[in-house]
């Protein structure tokens, strides 16, 4: 038998018991009647609270426990709040149904409806709590209140027992978030810079050279253009593409500085590079595609290929490789589903660049894989040191043209890190599909910093150079700092404006403050905590044992945080 219908009979013959005990209806007791009738509705609904959770949705035990589904817990959250409209309620219930009357409904109505007068009285009181009405009471479940409360707390009834008395399939608790969305991580660097700024904010003496944007302002001949845009009035939505002014100067771009010919038509511009890559990528991976990516590597490439359903497979390259992959790590990474290869050229956070002829061997194998696409990632193009000339990817191999992205932008050569232009090159079909899911996305990107843009890569280039000299001495300042800590080793990187110095030295060792240095993420938080120097942890690039530095900061400030390392390694035992 049931263990509603248990529970129901229990209780009839109990209220049976009571009233005669009692002295009867209520001509003969009313006063201890009704107390009754409102503590046998607690009782009723706490074992009828516990049979349903049993038989119904085991992975709601705990949210009954939440509303006191026991003996007492029942009387303390649902008896007490009863009793008034108990007395009420059982008053009138009481003189209209007789005892011959409430038998019929018990049978009648099932075990529902075995203590009819009790289940309406605490109806009264769990209207108001919907994670009950869910699973109690399968006679009343689909009446009017029911539905009301279920569904606007969200929740869907359980269904009803078959003929054959199986219970109904259990439902799990609904959550806010997609499941997409627990395959990604917040941003390091991201997470990093704010914990630096907080504690800056808080009146700490913090260096942060954990951000990747440069330090230098916007040129003026590019903030005159985006003043001249709005003064003009060109503040309206443009092609979700963006304007064909643009577009073409993008295509004169990749002619002058790569020497690759696009028209309009194969140019996209979209909200910053990183939007560029999320388009291209969602816009092609299907669930389970890989995407090849050299590590250590920029901290979004693997969480913007697991949000897209694909497989980030990361290929290391260490300080002994220059921090380049080679022919045959790539060669051993391709699989028949193999969807992308993901270049940085050059590279964050290693500041690494691939030559023409290192990138021959790649391109070489990529030749021999006709499904394989190619995302080179040229953002840092620009700035490369000690004549060193970053090459890409089609100007090598221009017959990868029909599956390549070369992406670029203006944020990190112009110092627009804020205006959010990013850009790329690919054929038309792909530009079609990024164009179609940019239209149900973010649409174009704001009209005055595509007018600012135009400006920048048509516009006189002096700023550019200028800064690439600052920043090569920059470069030449941290990594000689850096190689005099005890425990550190720092490559000289080819490009971009980070270094990323292996810590294997300080692993293992304790600081002066008394924190042990088990792994790159605890040197990274206890140089902020103890030196006040920000820093990234190698593991958020993929490649744990070394820690990011931006010099894209002053030379003195540089200067004082290759210091503040240096003491902090020097305390290190």
């Amino acid at each position: 038998m049931q263990p509603e219908v248990v529970t129901g009979l229990s209780l009839l013959l109990l209220f049976v018991a009571l009233q005669t005990l009692t002295g009867g209806w209520p001509e003969r007791g009313a006063g201890t009647v009704l107390v009754a009738h409102a503590l046998l509705a607690g009782a009723y609904v706490a074992v009828l609270v516990q049979a349903r959770l049993a038989a119904l949705d085991p992975a709601l035990e705990e949210a009954a426990r939440d509303l006191g589904a026991t003996p007492w817990g029942a009387f303390r959250t649902i008896t007490l709040p009863l009793i008034a409209p108990a007395l009420a309620a059982g008053w009138l219930l009481a003189f209209t149904l007789s005892l011959d009357d409430l038998v019929v409904a018990a049978f009648v109505s099932g075990p529902a409806g075995t203590t009819l007068p009790l289940a309406v009285l605490a109806m009264l009181r769990l209207g108001m709590t919907p994670e009950v009405n869910a699973f109690c009471w399968p006679g009343l479940r689909s009446a009017w209140p029911w539905r009301r409360f279920c569904s606007g707390a969200g929740l869907s009834h359980p269904k009803p027992r078959g003929r054959d008395g199986d219970a109904p399939e259990p439902r799990a608790h609904m959550h806010l978030t997609a499941e997409r969305l627990d395959r990604i991580s917040p941003s390091q660097t991201i997470v990093i810079t704010a914990k630096a700024r907080a504690l800056k904010a808080a009146g700490r003496d913090v260096i942060s050279l954990s951000v990747g944007e440069p330090d230098f302002e916007t040129p003026r001949n590019v903030k005159d253009a985006a003043i001249r845009a709005i003064e003009a009035g060109e503040t309206r939505y443009t092609d979700v593409a963006g304007t064909k002014a643009l577009r073409e100067a993008v295509a004169r771009k990749f002619k002058r500085d790569s020497g690759l010919d696009y028209s309009a038509d194969e140019i996209i511009v979209s909200t910053g590079g990183k939007q560029v890559i999320f388009n291209a990528l969602l816009a092609t991976m299907q669930a389970g595609d890989e995407a090849i990516i050299p590590a250590p590597c920029w901290v979004s490439y693997p969480d913007i290929v697991a949000l897209a359903e694909g497989t980030p497979v990361i290929v290391p390259a260490g300080q002994n490789q220059g921090f380049k992959i080679n022919a045959e790590q790539l060669e051993a990474a391709i699989t028949p589903k193999t969807k992308w290869f993901i270049l940085n050229n050059p590279c964050n956070p290693t500041g690494a660049a691939y030559s023409a002829a290192e990138l021959k061997t790649l391109t070489d194998v990529l030749m021999r894989h006709p499904d394989v696409w190619v995302f080179t990632d040229d953002i840092y193009e620009k700035l490369a040191y000690d004549g060193f000339k970053p090459a890409t990817v089609l100007q090598v191999e221009p017959r990868l043209r029909d599956r390549t992205v070369t992406m670029n932008g203006c944020s990190k050569a112009y110092a627009m890190t804020g205006w959010r232009i990013g850009f790329a090159g690919a054929p038309v079909p792909l530009i079609k599909a990024m164009d179609k899911l940019q239209g149900q996305s973010t649409s174009n990107t704001s009209s005055i910093s595509q007018a600012a843009a135009i400006e920048a890569l048509d516009g006189p280039q002096d700023s550019v150079e200028e800064m690439r000299v600052a920043f090569q001495e920059r470069r030449n300042l941290v990594v000689a700092g850096l190689n005099q800590c005890p425990g550190i080793r720092c490559h000289t990187p080819e490009g971009a404006f980070y270094v990323y110095p292996d810590i294997a030295g300080c692993i293992g060792k304790t600081t002066a403050g008394g924190a042990l240095i088990k792994d790159d993420e605890a040197f990274v938080v206890a140089l902020l905590e103890e030196q006040g120097v920000a820093a990234v942890h190698g593991s958020a690039f993929m490649f744990p044992g070394h820690f990011r530095i931006s010099y894209a900061t002053s030379n003195d400030l540089l200067t004082e945080a290759c210091a503040r390392i240096k003491k902090f390694c020097e305390g290190l035992h």
